[in-house]
């Protein structure tokens, strides 16, 4: 089994208000998951709005605390170019525990970057998969997968409900488990 580093990047706009309980609880049983999982495992978590808010740095994932309503609360656009960006530029400067795993949930489309565009961050993305990162993008609809996509970010879809949500998270799960095993 390899280490793994998973950057997590989790939306927090105002759509996600419908999913707000789902969300928390997903990924604090995704978090759950990856503890008990062999080997080695930092996570960060990123969550955005109109803005970008590192919440944890890449830490041992035991260390890190489950997302409350105190900690997670939906507002705002989806700035979510530029919180992919910007987490991939913070983690070039951490250190990385074997694999790096990008894992992007979002049920919104782009709105409200100003740092990153598209292209931008395709051509980020694109040079971090040729030194083995790995994108996994989770979105509710057919143009979050075609971002998905345009980024150069594996797609994978989920509604936008308490199963879907929870799915989601789940995939998100079995992909970092597969992952571990490559």
């Amino acid at each position: 089994m390899k280490d793994l580093t998973i950057h997590f990047i989790l939306d927090k706009s105002g759509s996600m208000q419908s999913i707000w309980d789902d969300a928390i609880g997903g990924f604090n049983a995704f978090r759950s998951k990856q503890v008990s999982e062999p080997g080695r495992t930092l996570l960060s978590l990123t969550l955005f709005d109109n803005t970008v808010a590192e919440a944890h740095p890449a830490l041992p994932i035991a260390e890190i605390a489950d997302l409350t309503r105190a900690t997670y609360v939906p507002s705002g656009g989806t700035a979510l170019y530029d919180a992919i960006g910007s987490t991939i530029e913070r983690a070039q400067g951490t250190e990385i525990a074997g694999v790096p795993l990008v894992v992007v949930l979002t049920d919104g489309l782009e709105n409200a970057s100003r740092r990153f565009t598209r292209a931008s961050l395709a051509a980020l993305i694109s040079a971090k998969k040729l030194t083995g990162w790995e994108f996994l993008y989770l979105g509710t609809t057919p143009e979050n997968w075609a971002d998905a996509e345009a980024i150069g970010a594996a797609p994978m879809s989920f509604r936008a409900d308490a199963a879907g949500t929870a799915g989601a998270f789940a995939a998100a799960a079995q992909h970092a488990a597969a992952v571990r095993r490559k």
